[in-house]
């Protein structure tokens, strides 16, 4: 099951995925890595119309980690189930 959030406040949503970017780096660098239990995306677009996508970051099943563009305040997070 898909979890879908929409219009969550970069502030709340970009620290939350910021730590979880972290734990999953510092985990990431032993030999016996942890998969995450969720992936996680953020998308993040330049107004309130959220039509216009400038940024995105996330962190999948298999504990890859991506980002591109910038973050802003206007933010959707989409969260799923591994496994």
């Amino acid at each position: 099951m898909m979890f879908k959030s929409l219009r969550i406040p970069a502030v709340r949503s970009g620290k939350a995925t910021a730590l979880v970017l972290a734990v999953a780096a510092v985990v990431g660098a032993s030999a016996a890595m942890a998969y995450p239990a969720r992936s996680i995306e953020v998308e993040y677009f330049s107004d309130a119309t959220y039509n216009d996508p400038v940024g995105g970051r996330g962190i999948t099943c298999g504990g890859n980690q991506w980002r591109w563009g910038e973050t802003t305040e206007y933010a959707i997070s989409y969260s799923e189930p591994c496994g």
